[in-house]
């Protein structure tokens, strides 16, 4: 059956397999509730350094509205183990991030994003993983590899 174009119908549905677009993947939403743990991380852009001296490690802890129980920064990227408060955990983490990168972009003389993607963050429950994720952020020997059985 010719159409318009001078195509037929089954060609069309050959072109629409070759051109197969699988569903868009949709982000999750956090899981979040006032006081809830969480184990966030967040990394450099193009893993560059986001930390140049001690001044950029005390800024970043200092500036949120997070509850900051334990955390390991890297010179590129950083864990944090916080609490959130009764505010959700993406309106903190907006503050911290966007705060701390005004700041590292103004004493650096910089411009441009300072962070890759998005942060990530996951849940911790308290009893099984809290002691080994401390553990983790804050290593005796200062090596940084997950304890066995908790997730990265």
């Amino acid at each position: 059956m010719a159409t318009k174009y001078g195509t037929e119908i089954r060609d069309v549905a050959k072109f629409s397999k070759w051109c197969y677009c699988p569903a868009v993947m949709v982000r999750q939403p956090r899981l979040d509730a006032p006081g809830i743990l969480h184990h966030v991380r967040v990394r450099g852009l193009e893993r560059h350094r986001v930390f140049r001296d001690d001044a950029d490690h005390a800024d970043l802890v200092a500036q949120g509205r997070l509850t900051v129980y334990a955390w390991a920064l890297l010179p590129n990227h950083a864990h944090l183990l916080v609490r959130t408060g009764n505010g959700p955990l993406a309106r903190a983490m907006r503050c911290l991030l966007t705060g701390y990168a005004g700041a590292f972009d103004r004493w650096h003389k910089r411009a441009g994003h300072l962070f890759q993607n998005r942060y990530k963050s996951i849940v911790v429950e308290e009893e099984p993983y809290l002691l080994e994720l401390v553990r983790y952020l804050h290593p005796p020997g200062g090596c940084h590899r997950p304890p066995p059985g908790l997730e990265r």
